[in-house]
């Protein structure tokens, strides 16, 4: 009976039942239909369908229980710590490469002879796009009041891998009370070429993290995703981009926390580099996630 291997990691945390979970399929050849069908009864966010092409390169496509993206950052994180794991990459520091539908993303693998393995990925070079949408009806959307939303942050797509509509709020006890309207939100993602809508609060964190995230996903079949590596990647280049992150330095690392009011708070970590203009040259995001469930699913 035809088989492959399937695994549950959760994503941007080191403890179980936090973080963002994660679907890894390792296979040698298996058609779209049957990564579609693997990936609905997985039921997680997302699943990343994994498969070795040379030294060091893997193929990786991405399925939620209803449809195929291009990238998800948090899978990729649960991929090359399940590879770590097999010891298919062994201790050590490692440069590999990931071939996605949104390119060939460079990957860091560093695994300790103890701990976790921290996984780094090279995000696109960001892209900002304005949209024509009124403050009015995202707070009908997302159930605030108009003196909830940032007084002068703009509401953005940016991308750095998939398309994200970033909503900034005046502070974080805003992210607490929202209650969003997913059919409408959906729509919205789907009329604006969005892939997810983060809502962003700076104001009324603790010292050592920047920004707290919430990612509604309803476009691409999740209502609220607990953590987001393309949509964390993309909030830190908008924070660049609106000068709410001035260092002086060319480098700036930007912490994110982010399901915290799913009950599964995430640690995100991106890092920039900066032109001596100040303009994003390169992104990466980090984390680590640890392993929940491994076992064979049948195909055939």
């Amino acid at each position: 009976m035809a088989s492959v291997q399937a695994f549950l990691y959760d994503a941007f945390t080191e403890a179980r039942f936090g973080g963002n979970t994660a679907g890894v399929v390792l296979h040698s050849g298996i058609d779209h239909a049957s990564m579609a069908q693997i990936a609905a009864e997985l039921n997680a966010p997302t699943t990343g369908f994994v498969q070795a092409l040379a030294d060091n390169t893997w193929s990786i496509r991405f399925f939620t229980p209803s449809t195929e993206i291009d990238m998800c950052g948090h899978v990729l994180i649960g991929v090359f710590s399940t590879l770590s794991d097999l010891g298919v990459i062994p201790a050590g520091n490692y440069s590999v490469k990931a071939v996605t539908p949104a390119g060939d993303l460079p990957v860091a693998v560093s695994r300790p002879v103890e701990g976790r393995p921290l996984i780094e990925m090279t995000q696109r070079r960001p892209t900002f796009r304005s949209v024509t949408v009124q403050k009015y009806d995202i707070c009908q959307f997302l159930g605030i009041r108009l003196d909830d939303m940032h007084p002068h942050l703009p509401i953005e797509l940016v991308s750095t891998g998939l398309t994200h509509l970033i909503i900034p709020v005046r502070d974080v006890s805003v992210l607490s009370k929202l209650r969003p309207q997913f059919g409408t939100l959906g729509e919205l993602s789907q009329r604006l070429g969005a892939d997810t809508v983060p809502v962003i609060a700076m104001d009324g964190l603790a010292d050592d993290v920047t920004v707290r995230v919430r990612d509604f996903c309803p476009g691409i079949g999740n209502n609220e995703e607990a953590a987001s590596g393309t949509t964390n990647g993309a909030t830190a280049c908008y924070l660049v981009q609106h000068k709410q992150l001035v260092s002086g330095q060319p480098t700036i690392v930007v912490n994110a926390e982010q399901g915290v009011e799913m009950g599964r708070k995430s640690v995100i970590v991106s890092r920039l580099t900066l032109s001596n203009a100040g303009d994003v040259q390169e992104v990466t995001v980090a984390g680590h996630a640890v392993p929940v469930m491994s076992g064979t699913f049948l195909t055939g």
